[in-house]
């Protein structure tokens, strides 16, 4: 019986995955995926002539991941001239996150037996997290599928080390193989390999008998070599130097890393300098609790149980878990999105935690012979935190943190939501039939959202026009509504519900939370005012920015351009006013605190000039004029020193900034460095 529930969970839930991801929205990664699959099939039809596979994408190192998956499936778009591509990726995405179930289900049966199977499946499919990305993260799903692919090879060939059979090494190449054609960070696996098999000889027998496992030794060669040169067939890159260019790959990751804010614990972290414990804070509030307890149920037995601490496939699995989390953290790596790029430590959790619950199942039927039922009563019970959301919330259960911690309404302004843009589809479409239901049949409408994939929903629709624009920056732009996604909103503006903003027509909201929001302007006044601003009109500008205020007065991007406009008219005191006024609705709002700090300059405050744009600088690093007003004001106050030193922090974010020079030219002349005041002078021109 156990046999055939296990059998049918391997069928059922691979169908129902498929089914679910039908619902699905584009995600943040899949626009930049499908770019680069295409340069990669252009590079291959043309014999190589069509390079743009082999070369950065700006500041993004598209051409260092091999994407397999993403080009195996943009083959079959073009192949089958399919119209609805990202419905066909997510069917395909949904079937590799529903293979990772199943080889956690297979893994927790070598481990033991069908029953640990079968709660190694369902703990997997009821991990909201890990399911929500299988339907639309082309990324870090293939990945994590070819890990644990990997280690559950690894593991049948430790558990079996002297007749391993060809098949299983045959599949063990292949996932290998499969695991570096994704990222080719895959090749940790050639470690562990290396790692546990040495572990097992010296356990077994010792060095001094290390020889009688030559055919063991030559097995993992072939193993290494094989799986290495067939994870390079789809990678151009790796293709053109298969010696030196995926280690140039691996290396690289972290000269191209570019740092992107997170919202985590209340505040905005640059991805490049997180807290240690981001990721393992991270995973232990959005782990569904009952497979955090069966995780610590197997580490006590893991200690307290002989035949446990035997088993090598344990520790394989451990150090999955561990090394990568623990080289991360020190290695202070840059990571982003939750924890989704290190999904693929996840299964091996499952598979762990599933033996944990297993041996309490055994207790409990062995204590109670007749109530063989009653541990998967208590799985069920333990599992309706994550099975309520599943239901309510499709398809957005990968916004997901468990109940201890509080649930989604806890997380809300403290951590990220829907930063992968799940929501997109469903606020397009939700725009689509109201726009249908309110405009005349020859009428056009343009909208904008900050994800610019919303336009793939409306693209059949002549009448609707789209475009892109930072939320911040959207009142720069001529539209009549806008989709919102709640990611890079300032949780300031989340705590105090300045957001969703003024103008609001519907929400999409996930446990009574919104995570986006569709927006009918309020007033063009905006608009028509910056367009005057640009153009240097700040008599033209004010009047119309003071009428878009009437109507909304919480709207902190005009606040702060009514102050750029009344510093362009030199009236400075009001300028104040209204830039404070913009912090007063987003905390340390960039050029609130840009007009706050510009404003006290032009009236002679240098000290609170100073200040402001230190407290600029500190919440956003890169925003080089910080350093160039500074340097002015520290010039003014005959520091020079100082103020060369912000004039270099200035150049080091933006290198051409002539205004800059010209400053520095001025500092240098003030010091009686002529020829050196020439040269920035120059440079200045």
């Amino acid at each position: 019986m156990l046999k055939k529930a296990f059998l049918s969970l391997i069928i059922v839930l691979p169908v129902l995955m498929v089914f679910m991801s039908l619902d699905y929205s584009s995600s943040g990664d899949e626009n930049i995926q499908i770019r680069q699959a295409k340069n990669v099939l252009e590079y291959f039809y043309s014999g190589g002539e069509k390079d743009a596979a082999l070369k950065p994408r700006g500041n993004n190192p598209d051409h260092f991941y091999g994407s397999s998956f993403d080009v195996i499936t943009q083959a079959g778009i073009r192949l089958l001239n399919v119209e609805d591509y990202y419905l066909f990726r997510h069917v395909l995405n949904a079937i590799t996150g529903a293979i990772i179930i199943v080889f956690i289900g297979l893994f927790g049966r070598l481990l033991k037996d069908n029953t640990t199977g079968i709660i190694a499946m369902i703990l997997a499919f009821l991990s909201p997290r890990l399911l929500g990305h299988s339907f639309n993260n082309p990324k870090d799903i293939p990945f994590a599928l070819g890990i644990i692919m990997s280690l559950y090879f690894m593991a049948k060939w430790l558990l079996n080390f002297k007749d391993i059979s060809k098949k299983d090494i045959l599949f063990l190449i292949l996932s290998i193989a499969f695991t570096n054609s994704i990222r080719i960070g895959g090749m940790l696996l050639y470690g562990y390999l290396g790692l546990f098999l040495a572990v097992k000889v010296l356990t077994t027998s010792g060095l001094k008998n290390i020889f009688q496992y030559k055919k063991q030794i030559i097995t993992a060669i072939i193993v290494v070599v094989s799986s290495y040169f067939l994870g390079l067939i789809l990678w151009p890159f790796g293709l053109v130097n298969p010696l030196k260019n995926p280690f140039e790959a691996l290396a690289g990751f972290e000269k191209f890393a570019i740092g992107i804010s997170q919202l985590f614990e209340g505040n905005y972290v640059d991805s490049k300098s997180l807290p240690k414990h981001y990721l393992t804070k991270y995973i232990l509030i959005t782990t569904p609790v009952l497979i955090l307890l069966g995780f610590i149920v197997f580490l006590f037995k893991q200690v307290t149980d002989k035949t446990w601490r035997n088993n090598i496939a344990h520790y394989l699995l451990l150090f999955s878990i561990v090394f990568p989390l623990a080289y991360i953290v020190y290695k202070n790596s840059n990571v982003y999105g939750g924890w989704r790029q290190v999904l693929f430590v996840y299964p091996p959790i499952v598979v762990l935690s599933s033996l944990g619950i297993r041996s309490l199942f055994s207790i409990v039927q062995k204590k109670f012979e007749n109530l063989k039922w009653l541990p998967w009563a208590a799985l069920s019970i333990l599992l309706i935190h994550p099975i309520k959301h599943i239901i309510k919330n499709h398809p957005y259960e990968y916004i997901y943190f468990n109940e201890a911690f509080g649930g989604v309404e806890n997380a809300y302004a403290e951590y990220e939501l829907d930063y992968y843009y799940h929501s997109t589809r469903e606020g397009a479409l939700w725009l689509k039939n109201h726009i249908k239901s309110t405009i005349n049949e020859n009428d056009t409408i343009q909208t904008m959202s900050n994800h610019s994939d919303y336009n793939y929903y409306l693209k059949d629709d002549p009448q609707i026009r789209t475009g892109y624009s930072r939320y911040y920056d959207r009142y720069q732009h001529d539209w009549e509504y806008y989709v919102s996604i709640n990611n890079y909103i300032n949780p300031h503006q989340l705590k105090y519900n300045h957001w969703p903003p003024k103008g609001t027509i519907h929400t999409i909201d996930v446990d009574g939370k919104p995570i986006c929001a569709i927006i009918k302007r309020p007033s063009k006044n905006d608009y028509e005012g910056y367009k005057m601003l640009k153009k240097n009109k700040f008599n033209l500008a004010l009047p119309y920015f003071l009428d878009y205020l009437k109507v909304d007065p919480t709207n902190c991007s005009v606040l702060a351009a009514t102050a750029n406009a009344c510093i362009g008219l030199g009236r400075n005191d009001e300028a104040i006013k209204y830039a404070k006024t913009s912090l007063k609705y987003y905390k340390n709002y960039p050029t609130g605190l840009d007009m706050l700090g510009r404003a006290y300059l032009n009236k002679r405050q240098f000290d609170n000039a100073i200040s402001t744009y230190n407290t600029l600088a500190k919440s956003k690093p890169n925003y080089f004029l910080a350093y160039y007003f500074q340097s002015i004001c520290y010039f003014n106050k005959k520091d020079y020193k100082t103020a060369l030193q912000k004039a270099q922090l200035c150049l080091r974010y933006k290198g051409d900034f002539k205004p800059m020079f010209k400053v520095v030219g001025q500092i240098k002349e003030a010091q009686g460095d002529i020829k050196g005041a020439q040269q920035f002078y120059a440079k200045a021109k």
